[in-house]
């Protein structure tokens, strides 16, 4: 009789450690589902970050293309009044020289 009181005992206490390892488990797969969404969560805000990075560059880029295009559009103009200039030179010589 006490010998099946002691077995009874023993299950009891296997089952209860088969419980608590079952938790145990449980608590490893929520923190490691923990983990794994805090991991995605850095890796979208780096995404993110990235990508205004990338927007920068391009604004960036488009600036300089605005400036060059400037710089373009200011040495036309300054070859046009030269050769403007030039042509008074020439054709106020040509009234001195009659």
């Amino acid at each position: 009789m006490q010998q099946q009181h002691l077995l009874q005992q023993q299950q009891h206490m296997l089952q209860q450690q088969h419980q608590q390892q079952h938790m145990m488990q449980q608590q490893q797969h929520m923190q490691l589902q923990h983990m794994m969404q805090q991991q995605q969560h850095m890796q979208l805000q780096q995404q993110h970050m990235m990508q205004q990075q990338q927007h920068m560059q391009l604004q960036q880029q488009h600036m300089l293309q605005q400036l060059l295009q400037q710089q373009h559009m200011l040495q036309q103009q300054l070859q046009q009044q030269q050769q403007q200039q030039q042509q008074q030179v020439t054709s106020q010589t040509k009234l001195k020289i009659r």
